[in-house]
């Protein structure tokens, strides 16, 4: 009996290894879906500031890692619904202004950029 028991523990050591593994780049993926979110919140704010023109002000924004990733960037925030709720509110916001409507300023963008900055340390 106490064979059969240490055969079965040996066996399911490779199964455990592969499912921590597997946990593991799942949280790399999510941190580094942060990041790119964050990052492209930095590079819309530098469209938000430095396109002048009011016809096609937001004609440079944006939306491909918000799009690909917020999924991923909402499980990572699962402990912080309130930055959550912060940055999926300037990517509505962002489709609102490219729209033609009023969003986030520059400075809002970047605030919520580095607080997700800040959840990758």
């Amino acid at each position: 009996m106490g064979m059969d028991l240490f055969i079965r523990i040996i066996g399911r050591i490779p199964l455990a290894k592969r499912l921590v593994g597997l946990l593991f780049q799942r949280h790399l993926y999510q941190r580094a879906s942060v990041a790119l979110v964050a990052e492209e919140l930095d590079y819309n704010a530098d469209r938000v500031d430095n396109d002048h023109s009011p016809v096609n002000k937001f004609q440079h924004v944006l939306f491909a890692a918000w799009d690909a990733h917020h999924l991923d960037v909402h499980l990572r925030l699962h402990g912080n619904p309130e930055l959550w709720a912060e940055v999926s509110g300037a990517y509505a916001s962002l489709r609102v202004m490219s729209a033609g409507g009023h969003g986030p300023s520059a400075d809002h963008l970047r605030s919520v950029s580095k607080r997700l900055h800040a959840t990758l340390n």
